[in-house]
């Protein structure tokens, strides 16, 4: 397959390394999120560390949005 053809494939599930760089906040802000329920975890069968779904990712930038629009701060 050569460069032209290349499809770039988004991983569904994140670590939180990568969720924090998808919100552009820190990984604690990430590990705050999923321990106050606002962010959901997922927990792979057979493995100790957590993924966090990208829609989940997605749909919380929605919701600030519409806080912050909803306030009237529209950016």
């Amino acid at each position: 397959m050569n460069s032209k053809n290349r499809v770039d494939v988004q991983p569904i599930l994140l670590r939180i390394r990568d969720a924090a760089a998808m919100l552009a906040v820190s990984e604690r802000s990430v590990w705050q999120l999923v321990r106050t329920g606002e962010l959901p975890a997922i927990h792979p069968p057979g493995m100790r560390a957590i993924r966090i779904a990208r829609h989940d990712v997605e749909n919380l930038v929605e919701r600030w949005h519409n806080r912050v629009v909803a306030a009237g701060q529209n950016p």
